[in-house]
């Protein structure tokens, strides 16, 4: 096992090494596999819209139980030429960290927030009414401590490990997006192997995916307990402070739905047994 970038400098070059063969097992973000599939792989935007899953059970029931669902990870496999492990693992709880005290969606008002710079992430920080701005994750606590940016958009595992709670007081615990991560690995190595050892793989694989769901999960709260200790304010929103979250969130899908289509949006939605909202129907 190599980590922290020994063999690839990111995702997309661990996803590439892994489809030639050159190491046989690696993971990458849904988000950063979209990307590299282009037009081929639009309906990952349903994970990109902010609070469509009511929480990681319902996020994993959609993605085990519906054949969109499945779809996502079979049009990873087929367009990247890589294995995936079905269902996916979400990356950890997403958050966002404030150089000052947040407790309402108007405390964001006017603040830059560090995002990755992608499409449907900026709308949703701008939703909130802060001001997206891209930075490469390695400047954040710089870009925090010196003041280019008064918070970041990642989640609590980053925030807690990297040591952010150190340049910041405030930590608002959200569900922008679903940011899920494939277990990825070499189709000829496994296609290589005999019958009962593949049987073996593929048994193996789906447990070790659930159990990194749990650890993920066990992390999360292990992660939102240290930062309470440590940072002057953390919220994790409930009642009417979610739905006034939540509800911000929701007006930043239209882009999403736009690049999927609105005929597969619809189709999402109802294999996910969820009302489509009413400024978004035709």
């Amino acid at each position: 096992m190599f980590g922290n970038g020994q063999l690839a400098s990111g995702d997309k070059e661990g996803t590439e090494i892994c489809a030639n063969g050159t190491v046989q097992v690696s993971y990458c973000t849904l988000f950063t596999l979209a990307s590299m599939g282009g037009d081929a792989m639009t309906d990952e935007q349903i994970l990109e819209m902010g609070y469509l899953f009511d929480d990681a059970d319902d996020l994993y029931d959609f993605m085990d139980n519906t054949e969109f669902g499945q779809g996502i990870m079979d049009k990873v496999s087929e367009t990247l030429h890589i294995g995936v492990v079905p269902g996916g693992v979400l990356q950890g709880r997403e958050a966002i960290l404030v150089k000052d005290v947040v407790t309402k969606p108007a405390d964001m008002d006017g603040k830059k927030i560090r995002t990755h710079g992608g499409l449907n992430c900026n709308n949703l920080v701008a939703a909130l009414g802060a001001s997206p701005l891209a930075m490469s994750f390695g400047e954040v606590y710089t870009g925090l401590q010196q003041g280019t940016v008064d918070g970041a958009y990642s989640n609590v595992q980053n925030f807690w490990y990297q040591q952010f709670y150190e340049v910041a007081k405030s930590v608002v615990c959200l569900d922008l997006k679903t940011n899920l991560t494939a277990i990825l690995y070499n189709l000829d190595f496994v296609n290589s192997l005999p019958d009962d050892l593949r049987e073996i793989w593929d048994t193996t694989m789906v447990e070790f995916n659930d159990y990194l769901r749990e650890l993920v999960a066990e992390s999360d709260d292990y992660c939102i307990e240290q930062l309470t200790e440590n940072c002057e304010s953390v919220i994790v929103p409930e009642g009417d402070s979610l739905e006034e979250w939540a509800g911000l969130c929701k007006q930043a899908w239209e882009d999403a739905i736009e690049v999927m289509g609105y005929d597969r949006f619809e189709e999402a939605m109802n294999e996910a047994g969820k009302e489509i909202p009413e400024q978004y129907k035709p």
